[in-house]
């Protein structure tokens, strides 16, 4: 039940918005597909992060993950 009430939320403020921000073309691919909002009310901005320097450290990653209990 909560799902769909929020889901319904969802829908209504989106609709009432002239531009809709999605952070992914795979976000305003689905908001096209599912909710009929026109492209030219959607705008991509991706967040921006480098990935190259805040890519962790393999051997750090792999060590941080053996400590974590399974």
């Amino acid at each position: 039940v909560w799902d769909r009430a929020e889901r319904a939320l969802d829908r209504r403020v989106i609709g009432a918005a002239r531009v809709v921000i999605c952070n992914s073309e795979m976000a305003r691919d689905d908001l096209q597909r599912d909710d009929g909002l026109s492209a030219a009310r959607l705008v991509v901005i991706r967040n921006g992060v480098d990935l190259e320097r805040f890519r962790p450290d393999p051997a750090l990653r792999e060590a941080a993950r053996r400590a974590v209990p399974a």
